[in-house]
């Protein structure tokens, strides 16, 4: 999963990846130690956020706190 896009700096980190043919096994449960906005921009998929699922369509907009 390559990235296209990449920007870091000591207050912002920005990445766009694609992927064809994503595998759960290479999105562990994870925490985030600040603060991510995640924008869906094409196809279909799901997110989970503490026991909870989102369908995920062109356009949809996740905001999720830290921890």
């Amino acid at each position: 999963m390559p990235a296209f896009f990449k920007y870091l700096s000591e207050d912002l980190y920005i990445h766009h990846l694609r992927d064809e043919s994503p595998r759960a096994e290479d999105f562990p449960m994870h925490a985030h130690t600040s603060h991510e906005l995640f924008y869906f921009i094409a196809g279909r998929g799901s997110y989970s956020v503490e026991a909870n699922t989102y369908h995920m369509y062109p356009g949809c907009l996740l905001a999720m706190r830290a921890g």
